[in-house]
């Protein structure tokens, strides 16, 4: 197992009294892909019909690449707020 991977069985598990079922956390992973996929599809629909600049995205991706993971919790809330409104700024 790497580094920063979790077995499914954990995953499923959501706190001390309450657990979701492997088939539960399964169909959650799917449907998150599949949300993930149709993304990824808009955003080049985007590109290609020019609602989006190829360079805006290339920001943002920078951006939202350095990670929010390394930042304090305080500081999370204002990087978030950065996102949004990189993502305001880009799709009009």
């Amino acid at each position: 197992m790497a580094l920063g991977e979790i077995r499914y069985r954990e995953a499923a598990v959501v706190g001390p009294s309450r657990r979701v079922t492997v088939g539960s956390y399964f169909r959650t992973v799917k449907q998150a892909r599949t949300n993930v996929r149709k993304s990824i599809v808009t955003v080049m629909i985007g590109l290609w019909i020019g609602v989006v600049k190829p360079e805006d995205l290339r920001r943002l991706l920078d951006v939202a690449g350095s990670g929010v993971s390394d930042l304090p919790e305080e500081e999370s809330a204002r990087f978030v707020a950065v996102l949004r409104a990189l993502v305001d700024r880009i799709v009009m």
